[in-house]
């Protein structure tokens, strides 16, 4: 058979396959003129062989775009699926090089396709070639789009202009910076105003306008230069209208430094029951304007108002649930959902008497935004068990491997608003709550330090109160939860760091008492931040870093860093024994313990520790303390030292053998060991 003939063959459909040398040989720009889907499709599984000429992929894609143009023309925006998808092909194929002449009749012709948005087929399409084309050629993309859109915008019909506005929707979704460069062009500003007469313009250009408040600038610009179009929509009968006019009035104003309590909170509150409603009434919904109520209410629900009628309303919860439950593929959905709830959660900060001082002058300068009324910590810790009730802790665990970087973040800071009350905790691990913790905190999870610490801070709430070896199932070690929790041992990013390292701490010290890997992975990993710790100016971290210690005494190779008789090993001996004598009594009863831990070491640590004069005349100072528990564990660790060979040395100590004679009254186990000891004096 012939090239031609196998080209015709292919052509009517009678051959699936063409070899790449007959297509480049018969192929013309004219060609695509006749193709139905599923030569298009047959097309570009050829072009996936990657075995084709740069010079057919460039007739290929000049063919393509020539096609792309001719429909548009002819109104048939919706036959150009099959085109874009082959435009995406080459794109995306092996060192393909998109030169500036090519992108810039790229982007004039598939800027035609930007307002498709009742065929999502179509619109996917353009998002993805307008994504490649902007990685492809950064340099020039940003002018080439520059160009289509005011193409469009001199155009200065009711079609161009609503697709104007459809393509910058897209392209702030796509590349915010260039959405932000096209906002600012001045035909977009001086659009005449009959065209908002149009419903078609008014909807594109208010989701548009919804979009560009991502950009603080750009809100500027909103407030100012389009608040007729959006006054205007926001008296439209048409439940789409408003929505998106509400959500955009409550962006630009929820987030205005000028913002005050009166009248602007007054307007958003108003705002904000029309999203409301709109997201009570789930069954009802329209996704596309669904998700305009969802992102309007993630703003509004900063309010403390707000956040009374939403959790006021068992359907609405119900429905931000659903949401999260059944459309995790939606990412906007399910980060809004997410931060309704993170939102509704949401404790006070506590504040320094430094920035109450300040919130009291932004207050009294009208600056304080849309901030939340600060509330009583009994209202919240209200709102999150009816939030936890929900088993949204459960549907996150199942869930949460389809979330964006954003979806877990967020889901990050809910779950520890969730555990702040220590009564939701344990039911918080039997859902779950844990797995989902790691593996938001897994490397390549993409969230930023902020974002790590708030969530390993609901780890390690949760490791305070529930026993690790109950809390974790037997699919995952406990050595998982360790390195997280160190790196927070030298948290930085967190608003409040040092409650951050002491529940770390804490958490650390009961898993800790699970086993001996713990212990050694704990000691391998965390010892130099616990050693620096130990000796922290501020009194919580201190006492847990030394409760630490004290269960990590009991690994060799945390042993090893008190008594392998080096000079760090003895300066640390010495630490420990000073804190023995510190004035918060934990401290000193978790110092004495370490000492007593050490001590169980055999004949080696004895000899360490009767090296130390501050070790053994701390021991004896505490015999004659008044706490029980101190002169417990002092007289154990002498115990051990005086049965490893040691006692010589005691003795030598003044106020030793005579402490001993007055404890040994009695039946207590102090007075036992007490007699055990002057036994070994003899």
């Amino acid at each position: 058979m012939s090239s031609k003939d196998q080209f015709d063959s292919f052509m009517n459909g009678s051959s699936q396959d063409l070899p790449t040398s007959v297509l480049e040989e018969h192929f013309s720009p004219d060609t695509l003129g006749a193709f139905n889907t599923e030569q298009f499709s047959r097309l570009s599984q050829i072009l996936a062989r990657n075995d084709a000429s740069t010079d057919l992929k460039s007739t290929i894609l000049s063919s393509a775009i020539k096609y792309l143009r001719s429909n548009s023309k002819n109104d048939q925006l919706k036959q150009g699926s099959q085109a874009l998808k082959l435009v995406l092909r080459i794109l995306t194929s092996e060192n393909y090089k998109l030169d500036n002449g090519t992108l810039d009749n790229l982007a004039s012709v598939v800027a035609l396709y930007a307002n498709c948005q009742d065929d999502t087929d179509v619109t996917s399409q353009v998002v993805m070639v307008l994504a490649k084309v902007i990685e492809l050629n950064a340099s020039h993309a940003p002018a080439a789009l520059s160009s289509a859109m005011e193409d469009l915008l001199l155009n200065d019909s009711i079609s161009s202009v609503s697709t104007a506005f459809a393509l910058l929707t897209l392209l702030f979704h796509i590349s915010p910076q260039i959405g932000q460069n096209l906002f600012s062009m001045d035909q977009l500003h001086n659009i005449n105003p009959r065209h908002f007469q149009s419903e078609r313009v008014t909807v594109s250009a208010l989701e548009a306008l919804s979009a560009a408040c991502v950009n603080k600038e750009c809100r500027s610009v909103v407030a100012v230069k389009f608040q007729d179009v959006v006054a205007e929509a926001l008296k439209s009968e048409k439940t789409p209208v408003k929505l998106l006019a509400a959500a955009i009035l409550i962006k630009t104003k929820a987030v205005s430094e000028t913002n005050t309590k009166g009248e602007d909170t007054k307007a958003i509150l108003d705002l904000s029951e029309l999203l409301e409603d709109y997201v009570n009434d789930y069954d009802n919904r329209v996704d596309k304007y669904y998700t305009i109520a969802l992102e309007g209410l993630a703003y509004t629900s900063l309010l403390t108002q707000v956040k009374k009628r939403l959790i006021a309303r068992p359907n609405t919860l119900k429905a931000l649930v659903s949401v999260v439950k059944s459309h995790y593929t939606k990412s906007p959905w399910v980060y809004c959902a997410l931060c309704i709830l993170t939102n509704l959660t949401e404790y006070p900060p506590a504040l320094t008497p430094e920035q109450l001082r300040m919130r009291q002058l932004k207050d009294y300068a009208g600056k304080a935004g849309i901030e939340s009324d600060r509330e009583p910590a009994e209202d919240v810790r209200a709102r999150c068990k009816l939030v936890f009730d929900t088993s949204i802790v459960g549907i996150i665990s199942q869930v949460c491997q389809k979330f964006t970087t954003a979806s877990k973040a967020t889901s990050g800071s809910l779950m520890r608003n969730l555990v702040t009350d220590k009564t939701a905790r344990k039911d918080f691990a039997k859902q779950g709550g844990i797995a989902a913790l790691l593996y938001f905190l897994l490397p390549d999870s993409g969230l930023d330090a902020k974002q790590t610490a708030i969530t390993t801070s609901a780890l390690a709430k949760t490791f305070i109160s529930v026993d690790p070896s109950i809390a974790l199932s037997s699919k995952i070690s406990p050595l998982v939860p360790v390195g997280p929790l160190v790196e927070q041992l030298s948290v930085d990013a967190s608003d409040i760091p040092l409650l951050d390292i002491f529940e770390a701490l804490l958490a650390l010290t009961n898993l800790a008492a699970v086993d001996g890997s713990s212990r050694d992975a704990i000691v391998s990993k965390a010892f130099n931040k616990l050693e620096t710790l130990l000796t922290s100016s501020n009194r919580l971290v201190q006492r847990a870093s030394v409760e630490l210690v004290c269960n990590l005494s009991m690994s060799m190779l945390c042993a090893e860093k008190f008594l392998d008789g080096s000079g760090p090993a003895k300066s640390r001996l010495d630490v420990v024994a000073l804190l023995t004598d510190a004035e918060d009594e934990p401290t000193r009863i978790a110092a004495a313990g370490s000492l007593a831990v050490l001590s169980e070491w055999g004949g080696l640590a004895a000899q360490e520790l009767v090296k130390s004069d501050r070790v053994t005349k701390g021991l004896v100072k505490l015999l004659s303390d008044s706490n029980k528990d101190l002169v417990l564990r002092a007289m154990v660790t002498l115990k051990n030292i005086a049965e490893g060979n040691q006692i010589a040395e005691l003795v030598k100590i003044d106020g030793f053998v005579d402490s001993l004679k007055k404890l040994q009254s009695g039946n207590s186990d102090v007075a036992s060991l007490a007699k055990q000891v002057l036994q070994l004096t003899d």
